[in-house]
């Protein structure tokens, strides 16, 4: 697969794009405790990040499921 300079364009896209995900992820973490010296406060961030993920993803996979002129 890497082999197809499209995907492999994307592919490394994606990775950097995860990376920087990642490095946000944890900077708003130590950030938040930091600021606060709470577990407490960094666990109501996660969940913060977090939630609008669990709560989208159902309704995007049936809107995906549901969609015939995607196949």
């Amino acid at each position: 697969m890497l082999a197809r300079p499209a995907y492999r364009r994307l592919w490394g896209a994606r990775t950097v794009s995860q990376a920087g995900d990642v490095a946000q992820f944890t900077t708003l973490a130590l950030l938040v405790f930091h600021l606060t010296g709470s577990g407490l406060g960094v666990s109501g961030v996660v969940a913060a990040e977090i939630a609008p993920v669990l709560m989208l993803a159902p309704a995007a996979g049936a809107l995906s499921t549901g969609c015939r002129g995607c196949r």
